[in-house]
């Protein structure tokens, strides 16, 4: 009961999830039909007249959804209309708001939007001076509206049951295709990460914790936990590949063989060859917070009246530091393993770029410096999502490694 209870409680965490991400996409900067506009401009030479462009602007806005409402419900001023919604032209709808903040009516702000658009400015500003004291009092009335089903979010939220995460403008395409292409890559870096940064903190931390310790392993991890991750792979690149200094490993790139020529084994060689010097950066950083973490637990442990109790029936050391102290010292480091792949995420997104692995984050940075937002956002969801995820495992194995953990009841310790 307690594993479904958990399983359910990631339903509304992921609709919260999708809610912020949508929400994200909706703030972010730029204007994605005008930059399609002004290209269609400079291939084709088109849109040459301002009723030309908002045309082709509606038409790009109505194939985009744009021109619904992005939520279900909104808040509005009394004076605003649903007709406002449906105009989408970013330069005419600030017009129109201005007018409407003025005058307060919106079929009087559309009749001297009417008279902009017909180049008579005077007879705007004298409606306008007519109006404004009569009307006004309704911009300071808010009113919550009901939208209905057909609005942005609810046709984003239903192409994603169906695994549709939008469609990429740079790369002409849709975002799925191109994020299942990257996730191997990027789970393939981080996995490696997590192994390597786990197996070799619980060895450091093991030594660590011993009597007397190891003082040159100790420099190493604090230096190691004080070094940046992108400075360190920045030496790298400099010092071991290019044939600067040294030319052992790749400079970038993910593999050098064409999968057509080449046979699965000889092809996953390549591909770990590729992948020794980033999975590095990214484990060294995880192994030193690891063993610095079991050092302290550990030695805490030793102090407790269980292993006070082991030593008295004549256990040896090390089956009491293995058997006994390592299992209860663990259980911090479990439960900080969603944050450490969170983390891992984030830092995989520099390590990517810097060495130019065709991964979820090298994808996401290079959308974000052309605004190709839905490629952005997908990834960020994904990302997320995976990092639900990995808190979900961690809860489960919490529990595993000690079973009088429950999380249902603040109260109960014990099954």
């Amino acid at each position: 009961m307690y594993f479904l209870r958990r399983a359910l409680l990631l339903i509304p965490t992921v609709i919260a999830i999708v809610i912020c991400v949508f929400l994200l996409a909706e703030v972010l900067p730029g204007d994605i039909i005008a930059d399609k506009l002004q290209s269609a401009v400079s291939e084709e030479g088109m849109l040459r007249n301002p009723q030309a462009r908002e045309a082709a602007y509606g038409i790009l806005a109505q194939k985009m959804r744009l021109d619904l409402p992005p939520f279900y419900v909104s808040i509005r001023s009394l004076s605003e209309s649903d007709t406002l919604q449906h105009i989408v032209l970013p330069e005419r709808r600030a017009r129109i708001m201005d007018y409407l903040s003025q005058s307060g009516n919106m079929q009087q702000a559309l009749r001297m939007d009417s008279m902009y658009t017909a180049h008579q400015p005077p007879e705007n500003q004298a409606i306008l001076q007519r109006q404004e004291s009569k009307n006004q009092w309704r911009n300071y009335i808010p009113v919550i509206k009901w939208q209905g089903w057909h609005n942005r979010f609810h046709q984003y939220f239903i192409g994603l049951l169906h695994g549709d995460f939008g469609y990429s403008y740079t790369q002409k395409r849709g975002v799925a295709p191109i994020l299942a292409e990257a996730l191997p890559v990027t789970l393939a870096l981080n996995l490696l990460a997590i192994i390597f940064g786990i197996l070799i903190g619980i060895l450091c931390g093991l030594i660590l914790s011993r009597d007397g310790g190891a003082p040159l392993l100790r420099i190493i991890i604090d230096a190691a936990f004080a070094l940046p991750s992108f400075g360190v792979a920045t030496l790298l690149l400099l010092f071991f590949t290019g044939g600067t200094y040294l030319n052992w490993f790749p400079i970038s790139g993910f593999s050098e063989l064409q999968s057509e020529d080449a046979s699965a084994m000889e092809m996953l060689g390549d591909h770990l060859y590729h992948l020794i010097l980033p999975v590095f950066v990214l484990a060294y950083p995880i192994a030193a917070m690891i063993a610095r973490q079991l050092e302290q637990s550990i030695r805490m442990q030793l102090d407790s009246d269980y292993i006070v109790t082991a030593r008295a029936k004549g256990l040896a050391k090390y089956p009491i530091l293995i058997g006994h102290a390592l299992p209860n010292a663990l259980l911090p480091l479990i439960a900080n393993f969603s944050a450490l792949v969170a983390g891992l995420f984030s830092g995989s997104v520099i390590i990517e770029n810097i060495f130019s692995i065709p991964g979820i984050g090298s994808k996401a940075f290079a959308a974000a410096r052309f605004q190709d937002y839905p490629l952005v956002t997908g990834a960020l969801l994904l990302a997320a999502l995976m990092t639900v995820l990995a808190h979900f495992l961690g809860d489960i194995l919490y529990t595993r490694v000690d079973p009088r953990i429950r999380f249902s009841s603040p109260n109960r310790t014990g099954s």
